[in-house]
């Protein structure tokens, strides 16, 4: 049987707390890679809060926020342009479906910096939009590749971004796409 054409979604989510159930993701991004490591066009969505209850967001993860960047619940809350979590989830459907049919793609193949975090959140948010996930059950985590090209060092592979990572949903994104690019490119890593 031939193998299915792939698409590989380097995506990254920010979110309130490491609980998708009942904490928000507030902003994701997500770059389509072919398997030869080019980077097409990305984009990102600002996502509303499910909830405004401040005991849904009480998490490490907010003291960080508000500590690190001066993130707060209220200025989550206020930002213009947020979609609500379904119309952001519809719509990052459609482009995944654009992407797979400007490419030739028949499977698309989540890729992530903290797999278990941001597949988690989009897994969760796609089910409660669509009851379905258009990139299955499983996805690739950026790590464990490089683990497993440069003898057992996880995050060497962070020496390869070029922008940085600001916890940004697109600049994170996009320093991990070009990233893992460089490992395709000048390593061997092989995207399958």
């Amino acid at each position: 049987m031939a193998k299915k054409k792939k698409l590989f979604f380097v995506t990254d989510v920010e979110g309130t707390g490491p609980d998708h159930e009942v904490n928000s993701m507030y902003q994701f991004a997500s770059i389509p890679m072919l398997p030869d490591g080019k980077i097409l066009t990305g984009s990102a969505w600002d996502v509303a809060l499910r909830s405004e209850n401040p005991d849904d967001h009480a998490s490490e993860t907010m003291k960080f926020l508000e500590e690190d960047q001066g993130i707060t619940l209220p200025s989550l809350i206020a930002r213009p342009n947020q979609a609500s979590p379904y119309s952001a989830m519809i719509a990052f459907d459609t482009y995944i479906k654009n992407w797979m049919t400007d490419t030739g793609a028949e499977k698309a193949i989540l890729i992530a910096d903290n797999l278990a975090y941001d597949w988690g959140y989009t897994h969760s948010y796609f089910f409660r939009a669509l009851k379905r996930n258009p990139f299955g059950y499983a996805g690739r985590n950026i790590p464990d590749m490089s683990m497993t090209l440069f003898s057992g060092s996880r995050d060497k592979w962070e020496e390869f971004r070029v922008t940085p990572h600001t916890h940004d949903a697109l600049d994170d994104v996009t320093g991990n796409a070009e990233a893992l690019a460089h490992m395709i490119k000048h390593h061997g890593l092989v995207l399958n």
